[in-house]
């Protein structure tokens, strides 16, 4: 029986780059992005912390670290990559790779609703005719679809992906009166458009 591999995720201040100065404990000192490294495999990867759209800046000692809240939230951060991590491996086998991963945990990390409210009609149009899918019905129900979506406020691209996401949305949008190809077609839609998502944040 092959032994389980260990996922090591490790924070560090990344002082290879220009520092900058911050007023700490009363004193101006040099401070740096606070990175992660992320282990797995004798392979490794790092990326930036990113925790609301914000860079966290730390000293080389990580002594901001002990702050409560700062604490607080590194700790649901490290539980989130974690999280994407096993995801990944359990869905991707040996196809799983650490390369891009601080690409996809923000893109993981978004509503699907945002992603799909923010592209348009004619991409829409698009997707859908590589498919061979009537465009009618799903332009005419596109507004509506999105109003479901919205009201799905925590439901995130990791939930649609690997969690209960698309199954939850399915049975929504069948209690809303949509039959099975019409739920077919605007799963697959919203399927290609996180695709699309992820090739443009990526690229």
């Amino acid at each position: 029986m092959d032994k389980e591999k260990k996922i090591t995720i490790q924070f560090h201040a990344n002082n290879k780059l220009k520092p900058k100065q911050s007023v700490w404990n009363g004193s101006l000192t040099e401070v740096f992005p606070l990175y992660v490294m992320v282990i797995y495999d004798a392979n490794n990867t790092q990326f930036k912390v990113d925790i609301n759209g914000e860079t966290i800046l730390v000293s080389s000692d990580l002594s901001q670290l002990s702050v409560p809240e700062l604490k607080s939230s590194l700790e649901k951060y490290k539980k989130y990559i974690l999280k994407v991590v096993e995801s990944e491996i359990e869905h991707l086998g040996k196809n799983f790779s650490l390369t891009g991963l601080g690409y996809r945990c923000l893109i993981y990390s978004r509503k699907v609703s945002d992603i799909v409210g923010n592209t348009v009609l004619a991409e829409v149009d698009e997707i859908i005719a590589k498919k061979g899918y009537k465009l009618t019905k799903v332009k005419d129900s596109k507004g509506s679809v999105l109003q479901i979506l919205k009201k799905e406020k925590n439901m995130k691209v990791l939930d649609w992906l690997y969690g209960n996401g698309r199954h939850s949305f399915t049975e929504t949008l069948s209690n809303h009166g949509f039959v099975k190809n019409e739920i077919d077609i605007e799963i697959y839609l919203i399927d290609e458009i996180l695709k699309e998502g992820f090739l443009c944040f990526s690229a």
